[in-house]
């Protein structure tokens, strides 16, 4: 069970961020959007705002930011309703770390190891019957005419509607 933990915010809690450089922050963050991921967009309202504000200012920001970072993480990784009210960095990290060491690999390998060779024997073993029936299709292809030619017939009409694919 997640404990709420405290935000250590380094800058000064009496540093007002003006209102000018939160819509500035704020332009830039909507116009970049979040195509690329939430830190490119955090990244470019930042630049925005940095001209508009204080070293203080700006550091408080980055904080706030990075809180934003890290809950949307938090969010990620545990869904909406169980997500901490203030999760920490590292509690994340531990968790993403004792998952893989749970999978034996990376957290982001969508298909498990075992389950991934499992699904290349099954997809193998599907191409293998594939190639088989194909080999089978052709012989028996081979065989009916053989056998029609041994009864004399050397011309065969196909009927358009029984064979679409021999209509020109």
């Amino acid at each position: 069970m997640k404990q709420p933990q405290h935000s250590t915010n380094l800058a000064p809690a009496c540093v007002p961020v003006p209102d000018s450089a939160i819509e500035a922050f704020r332009a830039a963050y909507a116009t970049h959007g979040t195509q690329k991921g939430y830190a490119d967009a955090i990244r470019a309202g930042l630049a925005a705002a940095a001209p508009l504000i204080s070293q203080d200012a700006m550091l408080s920001l980055e904080q706030d930011a990075q809180g934003y970072l890290v809950h949307q993480l938090d969010i990620a990784l545990n869904g909406e309703a169980a997500a901490a009210r203030a999760p920490l960095l590292a509690d994340l990290l531990s968790q993403c770390q004792a998952e893989a060491r749970r999978r034996n690999g990376p957290v982001l390998a969508t298909i498990p190891g075992s389950t991934a060779a499992h699904l290349r024997k099954v997809y193998m073993d599907l191409a293998d019957s594939a190639r088989s029936l194909s080999e089978s299709a052709v012989a028996m292809s081979d065989k009916t005419v053989r056998e029609l030619v041994a009864m004399g017939i050397t011309e065969v009409h196909l009927l358009p509607d029984t064979t679409p694919e021999a209509t020109p």
